[in-house]
């Protein structure tokens, strides 16, 4: 019976490749792409490598795996992040709705993303 011997194979671990920039936000690298943006289009259903294409390769398939395995290890972290961060936009959204005066290209806008929220078919902002 011949053993054969294999390649060493060198285990290290992977560095989770977020950032938090200046106002807080979680950001994937040194990229202007959000974590928010990342684990929306997973919750939206899209494969690690559908994540990839939607994101035009700012990302590969084992930053993919490692985001969604930080997000899995620090779960409800996370999801209060994303909670704060819903809470903050949509803050900012209202105040921008305040001082923004309403032409009426802007009300229809307005209209139509408020008819679109209700109806289910556009997230909230990330």
């Amino acid at each position: 019976m011949t053993i054969r011997k294999t390649s060493a194979v060198t285990i290290e671990p992977v560095a989770v490749p977020l950032t938090r920039d200046s106002q807080g936000t979680l950001r994937v690298k040194d990229s202007r792409l959000s974590l928010d943006s990342v684990l929306a289009a997973w919750r939206a259903g899209e494969s690690p490598e559908g994540i990839v294409a939607c994101f035009d390769s700012q990302l590969t398939l084992a930053e993919v795996h490692a985001l969604l395995a930080f997000y899995y290890s620090h779960q409800a972290e996370v999801d209060a992040y994303l909670d704060e961060q819903r809470a903050a936009t949509e803050e900012a959204w209202q105040q921008r709705k305040q001082r923004v005066p309403s032409s009426s290209l802007h009300a229809r806008l307005l209209a139509e993303r408020e008819h679109k929220e209700a109806a289910g078919d556009l997230a909230p902002p990330p």
